[in-house]
């Protein structure tokens, strides 16, 4: 049901919905109208129980009804509530329907900027009369209709039914509980956490498991997780003419069930390319060139009329949309194709499982990385295109696009291959790529086996004592349609690689970290940016060591929390600076009383900036990637170090090798955590830092392919040393949980 709705003298198009409990606006409404709320997130359940989380405001909004009794409702802030509303000729139907005249039914179009829920159910409209399956509708503020009538007439080439609203239910969060209600935030430091806890988490295990996330036995993998694989593997079909993967993605549901929802995808066709023109010129020709260079390298292929009409499978239409990258000069924005989007409570991406976990371990990759004389990073060119899709899941990812010209219809192409964004696509990639290799494992044992070691997602690093084994490696990528763009080179050498693309250059980012291949070394790069974000992408440009008076003096603790989880240091390389930066952080949540976005007092704010200052001298510090020095004899020494304060405690792991008469030893990587809130006693805080040791310890002995002569653990208590000699048998709950199953790494 929509209508006009009077608000400060403005007719908003309204959209009445009783399937919502929340009332939306959109945040361009919300600013026309001048309105001032407050910050909340929503956690908005859809159709099909799917819940997204968003960043919203809550406002007061002041409506006028027909009679001029104004009503203050509470609505929420959105980019977006649905698709456009079509035009519409009511005419025929009004004559049927009793009591009213046309002038009565004024049914807006366009953009639907106010969407109003049964928390507003007083004002919700009534039925008054009926005809067939159309409904005459009235309220305070006027009449409308709900329903469908055959003499209805529709003035746009797609079906009325092209719009559809889905059911919200939302909750509401306060900004000001202690909760982090900002899901790109949260995202971030789920991935701080995610990258402190390399090397040192321990995997889950429990007799009654109800997570359904705990391995079984020795394996890795779940029950669930195993059986996802064999349908991802048994999916893969290898083309020995093309030398090429094709999948068939592992449905959960049959594709049968899909609805044919066309036209909800000329729909968001339509309101993406209004955006591209408002963004201008240089954003839609981006667009438009990608579309064709996806026609031209196969990901994508425009589907005849005829082609269109004779097939008999399930089709499904996928949305895609830009995301900006302003960090790129050549490419200011990239295609994302949105198997997540719901229509009619279908959603794509619901329909395939998952896949299990396949990634290598990202610390491991790393240590690897630095083992030996000559390293050497490959970068698969378009990882995820270089897997086919059936004929089924081609037409399961159609899309339509018409070259930016309104004048015509839309074409139909069909994706060609595996996608980025599809719930399997990650797991799909890697396995083919696995499997590649295993092909050849006969012929290449050693090279096999490295590509199924240190890869992740789509780099490749090698540490060797000489290059030879990087032709072997390409040529096998190549067996299986994947391409390496390019290769990357520790030092000057260029021994082995005639007839290899390798890049020379000064820096270059692995996996995250920051490597100079010339001189040989990691350092750091910091980047600070206060500005706000669009569609998740900074506005602004990030500071450097000249702009540091560029920080802003309101400083809120959101602020800070995400320029600190942003920093990436998965080695711990400076984790004692990172350490200051944590402290500062929980005496903020535990001596003041600051709210997420309260701007901090004048001490607080000179404290951080003084911090964010002193980031910048990181980039100065290098730390050579090579691990084995020159001239080393034997095999080496792991030593780790365990130390522990009443504000923190930590560990930290070296490798040392005999060289002639002397020793040399290499940081291998550190952890370190804050002590609990909770004070603890001096030897219990030493003896977590003797488990994150022992757990340290489990890490690189799995991870890397040397065989040390000896493993040293130092720790400063007398106490631990007594513990971990001990049976748990006897101790405490707090000394018992730690000391068993860790003794055995000592």
């Amino acid at each position: 049901m929509v209508s006009n709705v009077t608000c400060n003298g403005i007719q908003v198009a309204t959209l009445w919905n009783p399937g919502s409990n929340i009332s939306l606006i959109t945040r361009e409404l919300a600013g026309k109208l001048n309105l001032k709320g407050r910050n909340v997130t929503l956690s908005v359940t859809k159709v099909g129980n799917s819940t997204d989380s968003i960043q919203s405001k809550e406002f007061i909004l002041p409506l006028t009804d027909a009679h001029g009794e104004t009503w203050q409702i509470k609505v929420y802030g959105m980019d977006e509530i649905t698709a456009d509303v079509s035009k519409v000729n009511v005419q025929n139907v009004v004559n049927l329907l009793r009591g009213i005249k046309i002038s009565d039914i004024v049914r807006p179009t366009g953009k639907i900027e106010l969407l109003i829920g049964t928390d507003c159910c007083a004002l919700l409209p009534s039925k008054i009369d009926q005809i067939g399956n159309l409904q005459l509708m009235k309220n305070q503020f006027g009449y409308c209709l709900r329903g469908s009538h055959t003499m209805l007439q529709s003035y746009e080439n797609v079906n009325n039914n092209a719009v559809r609203i889905n059911h919200a239910s939302g909750i509401i969060h306060n900004i000001n509980d202690m909760q982090i209600e900002n899901l790109p935030l949260k995202e971030s430091i789920d991935k701080f956490y995610e990258i402190e806890s390399l090397g040192i988490s321990c995997t889950p295990k429990c007799g009654n498991c109800k997570c359904r996330k705990c391995p079984i036995g020795n394996n890795n993998y779940t029950i669930q997780d195993e059986r996802e694989l064999i349908m991802i593997r048994n999916g893969l079909h290898y083309d020995s003419e093309s030398q090429k993967w094709e999948a068939s993605y592992p449905w959960k549901r049959s594709p049968s069930e899909l609805p044919n929802n066309v036209n909800s995808a000329k729909a968001k066709l339509l309101s993406t390319e209004k955006r591209l023109h408002k963004m201008g010129q240089e954003y839609s020709e981006s667009y438009q060139n990608q579309i064709e260079d996806m026609v031209k390298r196969n990901v994508a292929r425009k589907l005849t009329e005829t082609e269109i009409q004779q097939y008999e499978g399930p089709v499904h239409y996928v949305h895609h949309h830009e995301v900006l990258k302003p960090e790129s000069k050549s490419t200011p924005i990239r295609i994302v194709f949105n198997s997540s989007a719901s229509y009619m409570g279908h959603i794509l991406n619901e329909y395939w499982a998952k896949g299990p976990n396949v990634i290598n371990d990202l610390l491991g990759v790393l240590l690897r990385f630095r083992q030996e004389k000559v390293a050497t990073a490959g970068d698969i060119s378009k990882m995820y295109n270089s897997v086919n899709l059936s004929l089924l899941d081609q037409h399961t990812h159609r899309f339509v696009w018409r070259d930016m010209d309104s004048s015509k219809l839309p074409d139909h192409y069909v994706l060609q291959t595996v996608t980025f964004g599809d719930k399997p696509s990650g797991a799909i990639a890697t396995i083919a790529l696995q499997m590649t290799a295993d092909m050849c494992s006969h012929t290449y044992p050693d090279t096999a086996k490295m590509i199924n070691k240190n890869s992740y997602v789509d780099d490749i690093l090698v540490s060797k004592e000489t290059m030879n084994v990087i032709q072997i490696c390409d040529n096998i990528l190549r067996k299986g349609g994947f391409a390496i763009k390019h290769w990357i080179v520790s030092g000057d050498s260029n021994d082995d690689m005639e007839g290899l693309n390798v890049v020379r250059t000064d820096e270059e980012k692995i996996l995250g970290m920051i490597w100079q291949p010339m001189s040989d070394t990691f350092t750091l790069k910091i980047k600070l940016n206060f500005s706000p974000k669009r569609q998740g992408v900074r506005t602004g440009f990030n500071l450097n060591a000249q702009q540091i008076d560029y920080i802003p003096q309101n400083l809120t603790r959101r602020m800070i929390l995400s320029q600190v989880s942003s920093i990436y240091d998965p080695l711990g390389l400076v984790t004692p600076y990172i350490l200051s930066a944590k402290l500062l952080m929980r005496s903020m949540c535990t001596k003041s009383n600051i709210g997420w976005d309260t701007p901090l007092d004048e001490q607080l704010t000179t404290t951080w900036i003084e911090f964010f200052k002193g980031l910048f001298e990181l980039e100065n510090i290098k730390v050579p990637r090579r691990l084995k020095p020159e001239f080393t004899i034997g095999s080496p020494t792991l030593v780790i170090f365990s130390d522990a304060s009443q504000v923190a405690y930590g560990a930290c792991a070296y490798v040392r090798w005999k060289t002639g008469k002397d020793y040399e030893t290499r940081l291998l990587f550190s952890k370190n955590r804050i002590a609990p809130t909770k004070q603890l006693s001096i030897p219990r805080l030493e003896l977590c830092a003797a488990i994150l040791a022992a757990r340290m310890r489990q890490k690189i002995i799995q991870e890397m392919d040397w065989e040390f002569v000896k493993v040293i653990h130092i720790t400063d208590s007398m106490i631990v040393r007594a513990q971990i000699q001990k049976e748990s048998y006897g101790f405490g709950t707090f000394v018992a949980t730690r000391i068993c199953g860790n003794t055995k790494y000592y």
